[in-house]
């Protein structure tokens, strides 16, 4: 099952351990070369101000009403602890307000939303926001990891829609067959 970013974005974290609220998700840490959020920096986390928290996204065992559960305090961890991680935080990713276009340019909109599996917290899809003169057609548009090209500081770049032009020319050249409809058994006539 997907959720949305909201389902655990600016959410309590919560321990098992002794069932209190140790903080609030922040913003997320993205890997853009795999789309998976690796960690959250932790707001309100520990009391102290000195130096940001940090939780890993594996030691998050349920995201659900309450919000995301751990089991307990020191699953979060000061970020100059996470040295693996400094080089994904170094790039300052955020997938949220990035630019979405195929591979011939054409802009198909902002990226305004995104959902994700909560198991393995790998994004699956893009909501799109379409440019102002498509937002007359349609209000939001979605992506999926699989039409993704390539991920960059300033745009993702999708496949272009080319399967939609296959299938017109199908239909203008007059061999459209439609898929569910059985075939008509041939009469006698037809094979004399």
């Amino acid at each position: 099952m997907l959720i949305l970013s909201k389902s655990i974005l600016n959410v309590p974290i919560m321990s098992l351990q002794t069932g209190t609220r140790l903080g609030t998700s922040g913003t997320p840490i993205i890997d853009p070369a795999t789309l998976t959020i690796m960690a959250f920096f932790v707001n309100g986390a520990g009391g102290t101000q000195q130096e940001p928290h940090v939780l890993m996204a594996n030691n998050v065992r349920e995201v659900g009403q309450m919000g995301m559960i751990i089991d307990a305090i020191d699953d979060l961890s000061p970020l100059s602890d996470l040295v693996r991680l400094q080089e994904i935080i170094a790039l300052h990713f955020d997938v949220m307000g990035l630019t979405v276009i195929d591979e011939e340019k054409n802009k198909l909109g902002k990226v305004v939303d995104y959902s994700l599996d909560p198991t393995t917290f790998t994004i699956h899809k893009l909501y799109l926001k379409p440019p102002l003169l498509k937002s007359f057609q349609t209000h939001t548009s979605q992506i999926s990891r699989h039409q993704i090209v390539e991920v960059n500081n300033n745009t993702i770049i999708v496949r272009s829609a080319t399967v939609k032009e296959q299938a017109q020319n199908r239909i203008t050249s007059g061999e459209f067959i439609n898929p569910f409809r059985s075939p008509q058994p041939k009469s006698q006539s037809d094979v004399d």
